[in-house]
């Protein structure tokens, strides 16, 4: 095999045709459209990014002052709170020490906050509801105890004094 052989890869004279000619602009139309969409998505994530930390700058504003706000209530309360609660069982304890079998105690409504007390109750007669309201005055807890008001009812066969005193308390 003596003879010369000639390899050309070029191939003239093939020109591309219509096909290969719209499939490239099939091809760039496609990047055009791909492109835009990327371009808007683009878009879209940065206003996203910018609201999102508006929006934590503002969640960080409010959670400051909601703790400023929840110390202040905190505060608020402490300063409101009565120093001095009310002493309940002592109350309770006084008045049944001092009522004897010639009162008969009825109801009894306090209001702590101005440390008063309604009594209502029924005696054999007014010496009787005087002498209790005599022993609640003399007793250390009580300020003042007055007969606010007394009426005479009969009850079957017995008559009693019906009476209400308004029982001032002092503070421990």
């Amino acid at each position: 095999m003596s003879g010369k052989r000639e390899v050309n890869f070029v191939v003239e004279g093939e020109r591309p045709g219509a096909l290969a000619w719209s499939l490239l602009a099939i091809g760039a139309i496609a990047l055009g459209v791909v492109a835009d969409g990327f371009a808007t998505a683009s878009t879209d994530n940065e206003q996203l990014v910018r609201q999102s930390e508006r929006l934590q700058r503002r969640a960080k504003t409010v959670a400051v002052a909601e703790r400023r706000s929840a110390g202040a209530q905190k505060s608020a309360v402490a300063t409101r709170r009565d120093p001095a609660p009310f002493p309940w069982d002592s109350v309770l304890t006084e008045v049944e020490l001092v009522a004897d079998r010639s009162v008969a105690l009825l109801s009894m409504s306090t209001d702590a906050a101005a440390r008063r007390t309604r009594l209502t109750a029924e005696a054999r007669n007014i010496a009787d509801a005087l002498a209790f309201a005599g022993r609640l005055r003399e007793s250390p807890l009580v300020g003042d105890a007055l007969l606010v008001s007394h009426e005479a009812r009969k009850e079957g066969p017995v008559a009693v004094i019906a009476f209400t005193l308004q029982i001032a308390w002092r503070s421990e």
